[in-house]
């Protein structure tokens, strides 16, 4: 697959800009977090830093959304800038590290 890259940092394939649900982790559950993110096109996910979108979840829901959701937006995000499609579970070490180290984003629930 060519990839490019569009003016709003977004890759772009085969000559034509790449949506939400063309991206390989892309499910229903996802789209409808993204929405609830106020993104809607590839353009929007490729400015977006998957720590921050991880924590809007999280108080969105006011609890501690699943770790592995961290992991689906970080590859989400990636491909959205490289046009490079990676399994979610490719992330899933490195976050695993950041917990052990502590320098993972994490949600404290109001008391």
């Amino acid at each position: 697959m060519d990839m490019q890259t569009a003016t709003d940092g977004s890759a772009v394939a085969e000559g034509r800009q790449m949506g939400l649900t063309d991206l390989r982790n892309m499910g229903t559950r996802i789209l409808a977090d993204l929405r609830r993110l106020g993104i809607s096109s590839v353009g929007d996910l490729a400015g977006q830093d998957p720590d921050d979108m991880y924590l809007r979840l999280c108080r969105m829901s006011g609890t501690a959304v699943d770790p592995r959701i961290h992991d689906v937006l970080s590859a989400i995000v990636h491909q959205s800038r490289t046009g490079e499609p990676r399994n979610w579970w490719a992330y899933t070490q490195a976050r695993k590290a950041r917990m052990y180290r502590g320098d993972f984003p994490r949600f404290r629930e109001a008391s």
